[in-house]
């Protein structure tokens, strides 16, 4: 009976689980849908453990032996994932840029570039001021809470610290990392920019940077990077560990 009861419980927590998540996709699938993924794998798990205690003591340690396997891989994974992300994070120049691109985050409500936009700004405008001949792609579009898109906002204050608007590519329909170079090396190509020999500069937050340099070297030959630290401990810890998430699920959808 207690173990019937136990099943309940664990059938009520999976079942909270996946509604949560599928609730939280709906709610803004850009921002939120790893978060509902991840809830929903937790309601997948629980739902396992569920089954095994309703089943016979046989079977139901069958399946505790292979969720606990399950998890030894998941956790390996994410592991493996992860040391990749502290790895590129590491970036550095390698000579001089002839394409610096900067990918777009969350912008103020009054439409100036967030702490973390501005922090990849403030790198990009030093490269841009000892590298005089490279250009600069800013990419990303307009979120639906923001009033203008993340592209203009950069271009924006690029001009006021004197980059010349003719320095300065806008791309402004990215609405995804993916689509920030996939869409930025669109442009460079129908400008004529050869992307094999085209050196490109990628200036983004640390640990982003391995998951943008995976994606433009889908395209580009000569390609390094330059990151830049979180604001807060508490932001920095919560952007590694969400990272190998958002690698799985770009390397999914590609």
């Amino acid at each position: 009976m207690s173990r019937l009861l136990r099943g309940r419980w664990f059938f009520l927590a999976a079942v909270v689980c996946v509604l949560g998540g599928a609730a939280w996709c709906a709610a803004d699938i850009k921002k939120n849908a790893l978060f509902g993924m991840f809830f929903m794998g937790i309601g997948f798990l629980l739902l396992v453990l569920g089954t095994a205690c309703c089943c016979s003591a046989k079977t139901g340690r069958i399946l505790r032996r292979c969720l606990l396997w399950a998890c030894v891989l998941l956790l390996c994974g994410f592991g493996v994932l992860e040391g990749f992300v502290i790895e590129g994070s590491r970036g550095q120049v390698d000579g001089t840029p002839d394409v610096i691109i900067v990918p777009g985050a969350a912008l103020r409500a009054d439409g100036t570039p967030g702490e973390a936009l501005t922090s990849r700004l403030l790198t990009a405008l030093e490269q841009l001021e000892q590298y005089p001949e490279s250009v600069v792609v800013v990419s990303g579009g307009q979120g639906s809470d923001e009033p203008l898109s993340e592209a203009q906002s950069m271009s924006q204050w690029l001009e006021t610290q004197g980059i010349a608007e003719t320095r300065i590519i806008l791309e402004s329909a990215s609405q995804s990392t993916s689509q920030n170079f996939s869409y930025s090396l669109d442009l460079l190509e129908n400008m004529g920019y050869d992307l094999d020999t085209t050196r490109i500069l990628i200036v983004s937050s640390d640990y982003h940077l391995f998951r943008a340099k995976l994606l433009a070297e889908r395209r580009c030959t000569l390609v390094s990077t330059l990151g830049v630290p979180a604001v807060s401990l508490f932001q920095s810890v919560y952007n590694y560990v969400r990272e190998p998430f958002a690698v799985v699920k770009e390397l999914l959808l590609q």
